[in-house]
C-alpha cells in the first residue's frame, strides 16, 4: 500500500473514530456487559487482528462465532442460556449477543451510511473493536459504565459558544 493510501486510510479512519465510538456504545448496550468474558471478547478481538483482509477478518469471525453458538446450544439443552447466546436487549427479535455482533460486523452497521474515501476497512474494523472492547474491558473492572462526556459545542470567536 503507498504511503498517500496509507495517509488517507488514516485520515478518513480519524474522522470517524467519535462514531465509531458512539458505534460501540450502541451495540454493547445490547446486553454484552455482564455476559461475556474477557477471554470470550479476546478471542473475537483476535480473529479481527490476526486477518490478513477485511472479508478474512468477517469470514473468520463467522466461522469460529457459529462454531461457539453450536456448542453453548448444546449445553444450554442441560444448562440455561449464557455468554453468546444471551439474547440482545433491543435487538433484531430473538436475536443472540453472538449473532447480533455477527449482524454488526457482516453488515458493516458500525460504519456510517457514507463511508469516506480511501477507508481501509479491516482498520476500521479492528478500531470499532478495540472501542467496543475497551468499553468491556473497563465495565469488568470498574463496575460501572465508562463515562464518555459528550464534546463541547465549537467556540466562536471570543470563547463564547
Amino acid at each position: 500500500m503507498s504511503l498517500e493510501k496509507v495517509y488517507e486510510s488514516s485520515a478518513a479512519l480519524a474522522r470517524l473514530d467519535e462514531e465509531l465510538i458512539r458505534n460501540a456504545r450502541e451495540l454493547y448496550a445490547l446486553g454484552f456487559d455482564r455476559n461475556l468474558t474477557r477471554a470470550q471478547m479476546s478471542a473475537v478481538g483476535e480473529k479481527i487482528r490476526a486477518a490478513s483482509s477485511h472479508q478474512k477478518a468477517i469470514a473468520d469471525v463467522r466461522t469460529w462465532m457459529k462454531g461457539q453458538l453450536e456448542k453453548l446450544r448444546e449445553r444450554e439443552r442441560r444448562d440455561r442460556k449464557r455468554s453468546w447466546l444471551v439474547e440482545a436487549r433491543g435487538g433484531e427479535p430473538d436475536e443472540s449477543l453472538g449473532e447480533a455482533l455477527l449482524r454488526w460486523i457482516s453488515g458493516e452497521v458500525y460504519l456510517p451510511a457514507s463511508v469516506p474515501e480511501g477507508l481501509d476497512r479491516l482498520a476500521a474494523l479492528r478500531r470499532f473493536w478495540s472501542r467496543f472492547d475497551g468499553l468491556h474491558r473497563y465495565e469488568c473492572e470498574m463496575k460501572e459504565a465508562m463515562p464518555l462526556t459528550v464534546p463541547a459545542a465549537p467556540q466562536e470567536e471570543g470563547g463564547r459558544p
